[in-house]
């Protein structure tokens, strides 16, 4: 039983510092792109249309170990292309324990859960051999409290280029009006972000960088190996700040593929602010 008291902390933490809140749209829900580093320009619209493939969808689900799975972030999505177009659907929630309210003589008020969600919509054009530019525009609504909720809307700008086995993408992410909780406002977590990737054979690199518009920075670099084209191995370490929206963390992961059917598992052990493990789980197909 946790009195309000408490979860003005929570509040808090969740708003971050430097007066950005909704970090939950800038980490990852892909258990791949988590077992990397969070190379989160991997999965933005631009890349989606020079995947070579005609349709990508997945579910994931991740939360915090030892835990009761009431601490959740649960993702959906996916695009198809046709030609130079690629459309897709996305949407992600974020799920926090309940906790207990209480009025001024300490009155039960009952129990609230805190959570959050963003769905979008994608774009994306390959407008020249091996170019492509996309657009993602995304709703949001968050509830952290019963008196302190807020929607909005965001969007991202992504281009790409792949040669090869050689893919640099370049995004800005999270653009938008500020949210407002109440009678304060609270900037989305924009910023740019610069990817690059490299796969020869069956192995693949990737790292990226990303600069906050708040004044963080944010870096993550993964690999992954493929046995067979059916097993993956997966490592990537995450640097961010303790302003950042997604703290530092190392992670490893797993993954199976058969005839377009996708299994992936990540873990990230505990590790500076990450007190906790942190384990996400998905499925997939494509083809």
């Amino acid at each position: 039983m946790k009195k309000v008291s408490v979860f003005v902390l929570f509040l808090t933490l969740c708003l971050g510092l430097g007066a950005q809140s909704l970090p939950f749209i800038v980490r990852s829900a892909d258990p791949r792109s988590a077992a990397m580093g969070s190379v989160g320009t991997e999965n933005l619209a631009a890349g989606d249309a020079l995947s070579g493939k005609k349709i990508d969808a997945g579910a994931s689900f991740g939360t915090a170990l030892p835990g009761d799975f009431k601490t959740a972030l649960i993702g959906l999505g996916g695009y198809g292309n046709i030609g130079n177009l690629s459309v897709g659907l996305y949407g992600r929630y974020n799920m926090q324990p309940e906790y207990e309210t209480f009025n001024d003589v300490s009155r039960s008020l009952g129990f609230f859960r805190p959570c959050e969600m963003s769905v979008g919509v994608s774009v994306a054009y390959v407008v020249a051999d091996k170019f492509a530019i996309g657009i993602r525009g995304s709703y949001i609504s968050s509830k952290l409290t019963s008196g302190a909720t807020a929607s909005g809307f965001g969007a991202d700008i992504s281009a790409a280029f792949s040669t090869g086995g050689l893919t640099v993408e370049a995004a800005a992410r999270n653009l938008g009006p500020k949210i407002k909780y109440g009678n304060y406002e609270y900037a989305l977590p924009s910023l740019a972000a610069l990817g690059i990737s490299y796969k020869i054979g069956a192995f693949r690199a990737k790292a990226e960088a990303d600069y906050l518009f708040a004044g963080s920075f944010m870096a993550g670099a993964g690999a992954e190996y493929t046995f067979a084209k059916v097993f993956s191995l997966r490592a990537g370490f995450h640097y961010g700040k303790d302003d950042s929206p997604v703290p530092m963390y190392a992670s490893i992961g797993l993954g199976v593929q058969i005839a377009g059917l996708r299994i992936d598992v990540t873990y990230m052990p505990p590790l500076g602010q990450m007190t906790t493990g942190q384990a996400c789980a998905g499925i997939g197909f494509s083809r």
